[in-house]
């Protein structure tokens, strides 16, 4: 994992502490360096105590600002929405990662929302041929986000 999607993971508090050293060691080989990455990159099985404070100072370090809980979560719906778009994620589990991972820190989008009853509805319609519907609408909300602006992720 990048350190940009990892990033906003950690501003949501989903970014688990097991992951962090491999992020460090993909910042390092990115060239991002710093007392505090090689400290992180050399963590095994850490715990949270040991891994975010470190994690948190490798991000100040790397001169990135901090992100706000809105801008996290629009990054990562981005990465999610594009995710569907390209097919390598499945529409309906896309429409949920983007409905539980990050749409209680957007309330404000309104086609987040639109995500979360389309992952309902989805489900809801399993035996009554209406899912193909439904999928090309989370396509078409994939898209409809997509051309809205990233937010500013450093």
């Amino acid at each position: 994992m990048n350190i940009e999607p990892a990033e906003a993971l950690h501003t949501l508090g989903k970014l688990m502490a097991h992951e962090m050293p491999e992020v460090a060691i993909k910042a390092l080989e990115r060239g991002f360096d710093g007392q505090s990455i090689r400290e992180l990159a050399g963590l095994n099985n850490p715990t949270m105590s040991e891994a975010c404070p470190l994690f948190t100072k490798t991000l100040r370090e790397a001169g990135r600002r901090k992100l706000t809980l809105r801008d996290a979560g629009i990054y990562l719906a981005k990465e999610i929405a594009e995710e569907i778009i390209a097919e390598r994620v499945g529409l309906y589990d896309g429409a949920r990662q983007i409905w539980g991972q990050v749409s209680e820190a957007c309330k404000d989008v309104p086609v987040l929302g639109e995500f979360e009853n389309l992952a309902d509805d989805y489900e809801v319609h399993e035996f009554d041929g209406q899912r193909p519907q439904i999928a090309k609408e989370i396509v078409r909300a994939a898209h409809k986000f997509l051309a809205l602006p990233r937010p500013p992720v450093m």
